[in-house]
């Protein structure tokens, strides 16, 4: 009888085993899982000193075209102060000296707004990126959503990543960027009401310019 019963149960703990076996290989294939990485990404900050709010521009270009974004999320680096006030990260789509690359083109970012804002990362609904010869743009326009680090440092990072409007995720990036103890050149100077100056010509001669060296006029 013990024997009889060992047999019985035989098939039910291979079939179990075999159903364990497929649920461990597919949850192993959802946890390899990651997104694609952006063509291209970055963010510029429009102001680099220490210690200072400053406003900026988001850039990506995307990789999984065939995906529907509905997101942008942006991470800021570490030790910068992200306001999580949403009203604070109003954004347009301005060109303000957007990056140009060969072969691609930029375009205004369609449909960014609405941000959420948790810790260091800030996310903005989007509307879908069709092309990824195309880099897309916008710009957070109110220096009070975002201050730089109060201690400089060469080497800082944060991400960019593109959603599904389900949060799932497509293409993501890494950015780099620094602060620094002053990021302004201050110069200063006094120019009397009334100067006057002579010349002994208009004209002058110089001998053969070259970049190796410079060249003086024959004439003094």
């Amino acid at each position: 009888m013990q024997i009889a019963a060992t047999k019985r149960t035989t098939p039910v703990v291979l079939a179990v085993s075999f159903i364990l076996a497929f649920l461990t290989a597919v949850l192993l294939t959802l946890s390899h899982a990651s997104a694609a990485t952006l063509n291209k990404a970055f963010v510029r900050f429009d102001r680099m000193k220490i210690s200072t709010a400053t406003t900026g521009t988001v850039c990506a270009s995307p990789t999984t075209v065939a995906s529907t974004e509905g997101k942008v999320v942006v991470t800021f680096p570490a030790g910068y102060t992200v306001n999580t006030t949403a009203g604070n990260w109003t954004t347009n789509t301005t060109n303000l000296n957007w990056p140009t690359f060969a072969g691609s083109t930029t375009a205004a970012w369609p449909t960014i707004a609405s941000p959420t804002i948790s810790g260091q990362t800030v996310t903005w609904t989007s509307g879908d990126l069709t092309s990824a010869t195309t880099i897309y743009c916008f710009n957070w326009t109110n220096t009070a959503a975002v201050s730089v680090s109060s201690s400089a440092a060469p080497s800082l990072s944060g991400t960019i990543a593109t959603q599904t409007s389900g949060a799932v995720a497509i293409d993501s990036a890494s950015y780099s960027t620094a602060s620094i103890s002053d990021d302004q050149i201050q110069v200063s100077a006094s120019v009397p009401q009334t100067f006057s100056f002579a010349l002994s010509a208009n004209t002058d001669t110089l001998t053969a310019l070259s970049t190796s060296g410079v060249a003086s006029s024959t004439t003094a």
